[in-house]
């Protein structure tokens, strides 16, 4: 799971790189950004037994990141390829998805010890 979890830093981290020359560059540099920082700090306890708050925020997170996906999808039926806004809920979903795997990893760790 160490190697997954520092692909997934580098993943996000090279999606907020890549935001840099986006007019709302800002918000997503600071998704994307707070999305690798929680990664970070989830690699650095990975084998303890994981804390109310730490199980908390992962639950937080992914919820905020699908509700966010859900918000900034468009209605309409353009192929994703050619929508900025599908684009982006697609990366949102894929966050989302990370931090609900780093939910199941701390929680399962939690009921181990």
């Amino acid at each position: 799971m160490r190697y997954v979890m520092i692909a997934m830093i580098l993943v996000l981290g090279a999606f907020a790189v890549f935001q840099y020359n986006d007019p709302d560059s800002a918000i997503w540099i600071g998704l994307y950004g707070a999305a690798a920082t929680i990664t970070l700090i989830a690699l650095k306890s990975l084998g303890e037994s994981a804390s109310v708050l730490d199980l908390l925020i992962y639950n937080d997170a992914a919820l905020l990141f699908l509700i966010f996906a859900v918000w900034v999808w468009p209605s309409d039926g353009v192929y994703w390829l050619e929508s900025e806004e599908k684009r982006e809920s697609i990366g949102l979903l894929i966050t989302s998805a990370w931090m609900v795997v780093l939910l199941l990893q701390a929680s399962r760790n939690t009921k181990a010890t």
